[in-house]
């Protein structure tokens, strides 16, 4: 029922998928002590792209949460965007190398903020594209839908209703798009529907 009126917009935007790469850590409180802010955007060079850790996000649970660390420590979660096929067909060693890297790179950058971050980390773990594939079932590792462009954002993206009764989307690659303010607008957007949708079957009966 969906094939038809998906396949446009998965063949538009085939080549726009990317993926994550996550840092998971978990440290002694004084690593992350000193900060007014448990969240921090870093971008590091304007004239280079982003991604790969030139973009990303720092954030730490807060100070008392024992739900997400042990009294004393902090949980903490660096992230950024990847590209899909250079993690692709990796031998396991390559693949354990760049990872390792990887890691090493997004902690390192995060010291901007947290000068001693992950120099005495209890937990240090790090996801790519294939932890995704891996855990989340997400193919080829890709997440957070397709890479944003006037062409597919917006009134372009895909459509929260695409014509099947009591099927609607939301999240991803629709509009307003993915993370959790875009998603609770979007679950709006696609509520008020919903609730429009019943009253006409109400009143056409």
């Amino acid at each position: 029922a969906l094939a038809r009126p998906l396949r446009p917009y998965l063949d538009r935007d085939e080549d726009d998928m990317g993926g994550a790469i996550a840092v998971f850590l978990g440290v002694p409180e004084d690593e992350v002590a000193g900060q007014e802010f448990t969240h921090h955007q870093l971008l590091q060079d304007y004239d280079r792209p982003l991604g790969d850790g030139n973009n990303m996000f720092v954030s730490v649970s807060a100070h008392g949460d024992t739900d997400s660390a042990p009294p004393g420590d902090r949980a903490v979660m660096i992230s950024t965007h990847t590209g899909l096929a250079e993690w692709e067909g990796l031998p396991d060693a390559d693949y354990e190398v760049r990872k390792r890297a990887a890691g090493e790179r997004l902690v390192g950058l995060a010291r901007r903020v947290h000068p001693n971050l992950g120099e005495r980390a209890r937990v240090w773990d790090v996801g790519t594209p294939r932890s995704y594939e891996r855990f989340a079932f997400r193919p080829r590792g890709a997440v957070g839908g397709a890479h944003q462009t006037p062409r597919n954002a917006n009134q372009n993206a895909i459509p929260h209703s695409l014509g099947r009764p009591g099927l609607w989307l939301v999240g991803d690659s629709t509009w307003p798009g993915l993370g959790t303010v875009a998603c609770a607008l979007g679950s709006r957007i696609v509520a008020d529907e919903v609730l429009k949708a019943a009253r006409r079957t109400r009143r056409s009966r």
